[in-house]
């Protein structure tokens, strides 16, 4: 569940969400499991959703390409060598380029649209400095941004301070190269212009009159390129498949390998159809040796600082997602694990560096007293506090299919 961790809340109680939220079914498994908290990256350090996801999944720092490519990926772009990848949010700015709201809101039906009349601008334009820029939307306000063409650099900064009422930043060359320098301009130049051909855009006029906040401009972060890395399964010798409505989560598995399998309903969102999902899952079993079921809203909830609303998602989630486990899963020959990717506690908007609960139950685990699901019940567990390195081997090591260390 992305963003599952959180800290006490004093409207609930000194409770997290997840600790104030009734989760029976996610309780039972918690009494016949073993628990306890995890550090994705080490102790304190807040991590992406992405390079999270790679680091569970059991690769390493050096193998993460940034957020660009993943999220290009994600939404079915084809990356070349030499192309720079950014991930983008749909924002709204005033006329002083300084941001009134960096994600214009999490529903922008009017996306598509927007990006259209974008796409369609740079192409009539013929580009900038002789570099194509294509866009695509993903999910809510996210958008992947591909560059192509001569002389270009992913060693760039980010036009997204990640907070409002500030100027949108801009873009500098992180080396002193000429490609770098030329990128920065290119995404200075593009900044400028997107602007301009949206600004009194008649969907941002009918947006003005609903009272919604205009869509201006594209806030650009995360440049990286593409690079090669051993697959899932010529890695771990295990097959997986995943089920997420995630753009950037479906573009960690296009990378890795990972089968991303069809699930209508599967939006990446507080609407996203749980039980589609939950039972996609289910059937993935029959096929593979791991399946992988990502949940956003958890996160989306956390950055939106709305406690109550992540806390009855949680109980959405379990009446739905952990019925199905507890009643759908043959545990004879299964084993669970549920966890996050990082904490992204209310009162912070954003992810923390707190560690975040971990529960692996199946035959002959060796269950503890922990009888809930929660940040603190889960801290005095059985496992104690682990990496999501140690994670991937413990996973390995109950398929059978972890190598001997040693003679």
């Amino acid at each position: 569940m992305d963003g599952l961790g959180d800290k006490p809340i004093l409207d609930l109680d000194g409770r997290t969400p997840l600790e104030a939220a009734r989760t029976p079914h996610f309780d039972e498994l918690a009494t016949r499991g073993a628990c306890g908290i995890m550090d994705v990256v080490e102790p304190g350090m807040p991590v992406g959703s992405d390079i999270a996801h790679l680091l569970i999944f059991g690769y390493t720092r050096e193998d993460y390409p940034g957020r660009g490519p993943l999220e290009a990926l994600g939404v079915g772009m084809e990356l070349q060598p030499g192309d720079v990848a950014l991930r983008g949010n749909l924002a709204n700015i005033d006329q002083g380029m300084n941001i009134i709201d960096r994600r214009a809101g999490r529903r922008i039906p009017e996306a598509g649209e927007i990006i259209t009349i974008l796409n369609n601008m740079v192409e009539e334009s013929g580009g900038i400095e002789g570099v194509k820029v294509e866009f695509r939307h993903s999910t809510e306000q996210r958008v992947a941004c591909v560059l192509r063409g001569p002389g270009i650099s992913h060693c760039i900064s980010d036009t997204n301070p990640n907070r409002d009422y500030v100027p949108v930043a801009e873009c500098k060359p992180l080396d002193d190269s000429p490609e770098a320098r030329k990128t920065a301009r290119v995404i200075n130049n593009l900044t400028k212009k997107i602007y301009e051909s949206l600004k009194d855009n008649p969907i941002n006029k009918q947006r003005k009159a609903k009272g919604q906040p205009q869509v201006n401009c594209i806030l650009t972060h995360g440049a990286g390129m593409i690079q090669s890395v051993p697959s899932f399964q010529e890695k771990f010798h295990v097959r997986a498949a995943c089920v997420t409505g995630n753009g950037v989560i479906r573009g960690v598995c296009r990378y890795l390998g990972i089968n991303v399998m069809p699930c209508p309903g599967a939006t990446g969102t507080i609407n996203t159809d749980l039980e589609a999902k939950i039972e996609t899952l289910l059937q993935s079993l029959q096929k593979v040796d791991i399946g992988i079921l990502h949940i956003k809203a958890t996160d989306s909830s956390g950055h939106d600082n709305k406690p109550f609303q992540k806390k009855e998602f949680l109980e959405n989630i379990d009446s739905i997602v952990g019925h199905g486990l507890v009643s759908g899963v043959d545990w004879e020959d299964t084993c669970a694990v549920i966890t996050a990717d990082h904490s992204t506690p209310c009162e912070n908007a954003d992810h923390s560096g707190d560690p975040v609960p971990v529960l692996i139950v199946g035959k002959n685990i060796i269950h503890d007293e922990v009888r809930s699901l929660g940040e603190r019940s889960c801290a005095g567990g059985y496992l104690g506090r682990i990496s999501s390195h140690s994670l991937m081997n413990m996973i390995l090591n109950r398929l059978g299919r972890q190598k001997k260390f040693g003679a």
